[in-house]
């Protein structure tokens, strides 16, 4: 039975709130008040529901004044671990607890170019001309996927990336320098540059890929060519290792001119159109690809 006639309620700054939930349990002692529920109903009651509750949402609901979530924001830093996917989420959500108003973007890309742990990147930043959060934010994730370590089977691959591309592929040359040993699959693929000129492809092969923290065992298409080049890594990789790609890339991603027909798989909108199917943009993966495989 609640004790409400017993229990005084707590008033702050008199004695410690551990001293006082200590009288309550002699308290109940003394009354041989056992009961779990007896005991939460004479503590509620004496405490009161609504002081309760009261003091529960200005504890959790309370996120500061917008100076200090202003404070907050212009201290924000990228930390030495962090992702600049990460970072860039991590500004912005700040940003939204700050009352910027139209000057949002304004703000996300001054801290952007300021918060960045990156030298290079943030001199390529005050570089740019018209620099606005958009181009910002692809100029940092450009960045930071081009210094990614991209291992393929053991082996450092340089890998250019390609929008354009649906498929990550490498030429016959490559796979028999590096990937001899994994046995060729079979790929019913039909592919064509933009020009509509077919492309021969030799098959397939399950390759394990190391890139941006992650591992995973992906397919790798294999061209037949006349000669040897760089190997391209498409949006089938790009949907594993980086999901956001194509807000970080948007329209200013780099196209090749690799694609399937239509008839095959929807093709990126924009690339029959973009730079009459040449290279307008290049990113590069990795700057090293030893000629001998190890760690296999």
């Amino acid at each position: 039975m609640p004790l409400v006639s017993h229990v005084e309620p707590y008033v702050p700054s008199t004695i410690p709130f551990g001293q006082y939930l200590e009288q309550m349990e002699w308290i109940f002692i003394d009354n041989k008040v056992t009961d779990a529920d007896d005991k939460k109903a004479s503590f509620l009651a004496a405490c009161g529901k609504e002081d309760i509750t009261d003091t529960l949402k200005k504890r959790y609901d309370n996120t500061g004044s917008d100076m200090i979530q202003r404070f907050k924001f212009y201290q924000r830093v990228q930390g030495p671990t962090e992702s600049a996917e990460d970072f860039i989420l991590g500004v912005k959500l700040q940003a939204e607890m700050c009352e910027f108003g139209d000057f949002k973007d304004i703000a996300i890309r001054d801290k952007l170019v300021c918060g960045i742990n990156d030298p290079d990147v943030q001199q390529r930043l005050f570089d740019e001309e018209n620099l606005t959060l958009s181009k910002t934010e692809k100029i940092i994730i450009n960045r930071e996927i081009a210094g990614a370590r991209l291992v393929v089977e053991g082996v450092r691959l340089e890998m250019e990336i390609d929008c354009g591309a649906a498929v990550s592929v490498i030429s016959s040359e490559t796979y028999e320098g590096e990937f001899a040993d994994i046995s060729m699959q079979k790929c019913t693929k039909k592919m064509a540059v933009i020009s509509g000129n077919r492309l021969v492809v030799e098959g397939q092969i399950p390759v394990q890929v190391e890139l941006n923290g992650r591992r995973k065992t992906i397919k790798l298409i294999v061209l037949r060519s006349g000669s040897s080049f760089t190997p391209l890594l498409g949006r089938d990789w790009l949907d594993i290792f980086y999901s956001d790609w194509r807000n970080a890339f948007g329209s200013g991603a780099s196209v090749n001119q690799l694609s399937f027909p239509a008839s095959e798989e929807q093709i990126v909108d924009d690339v029959k159109v973009l730079a009459g199917g040449f290279v307008y943009e290049q990113v590069t993966v990795n700057a090293v690809a030893p000629s001998n495989r190890t760690g296999r």
